[in-house]
């Protein structure tokens, strides 16, 4: 079993990243949901960790500077970069940028699979100034995601998944690295597709599943999150954690 992020996405990145670029706009609202914070953030710097392949930056209001932090070699060359964006490669707990150097940090759907969220949080504080925000947003312990995740998708991945969700000690833990939550609550994201099969496959390749076709990974979804409202044809119930923090 692989347990760190590095290893993790050092075998199924290319997995994760085919499945973004088919459908780019399947989690839409996730994207949304964790940049609704940054209203009026133009000339602002920042981070994005861990980064994936960037997604986010196609969400950001305009104006803001970019920095992607990104431990995986096929994530980080999937990373925008340009006049207004940069990508560097690094572990999320030490990250090779200056203290108080970024004014947001935000951190999407990547924190269950770090063992030390401690570590974690305390160099999001490092390296956001004084006054500054820091978003997270990941799954929380005993939801329905938490449950599909650690169950069906653990018994058809090779490397299986044991997420580490957020729970009753991440305020805390924020709080203790400096960072003061000002809103923390689940919001619905639904994951947005043209059909079930669509949804099936779409979760196979983002998941790494093996063994199972997108009919079955489809109906586990069904069964296992439920469908919702929302933009598309087959809309599957998905929700996170979001905390919003400034820091102290």
């Amino acid at each position: 079993m692989f347990d760190t992020y590095e290893e993790i996405f050092a075998a199924r990145a290319g997995s994760y990243q085919h499945a973004m670029e088919v459908l780019p706009h399947a989690r839409d609202r996730e994207f949304m949901a964790i940049v609704e914070p940054l209203r009026g953030s133009a000339g602002t710097t920042l981070c994005d960790m861990p980064a994936g392949g960037g997604y986010l930056y196609n969400y950001l209001p305009d104006g803001v500077r970019y920095i992607a932090v990104e431990p995986s070699a096929t994530f980080i060359a999937n990373c925008p970069t340009g006049p207004n964006c940069a990508a560097v490669q690094a572990p999320i707990e030490q990250v090779p940028l200056e203290a108080g150097s970024v004014d947001i940090v935000l951190s999407l759907a990547g924190l269950h699979h770090c063992p030390d969220l401690g570590a974690v949080f305390r160099e999001m504080r490092r390296l956001v100034r004084d006054g500054g925000l820091v978003v997270i947003a990941d799954v929380e312990q005993s939801t329905p995601a938490a449950t599909f995740l650690n169950g069906y998708v653990d018994a058809n991945n090779p490397l299986g998944h044991r997420g580490t969700f957020l729970n009753g000690a991440t305020a805390p833990l924020l709080r203790e690295a400096g960072l003061d939550p000002v809103e923390d609550r689940l919001i619905e994201i639904p994951w947005s597709f043209a059909s079930a099969r669509e949804a099936g496959a779409y979760c196979a390749a983002l998941f790494g599943l093996e063994g199972v076709s997108p009919e079955n990974v489809a109906r586990a979804m069904d069964a296992e999150l439920g469908l919702c409202a929302g933009p598309g044809a087959h809309n599957v119930r998905w929700e996170l954690r979001r905390i919003i923090c400034t820091a102290v």
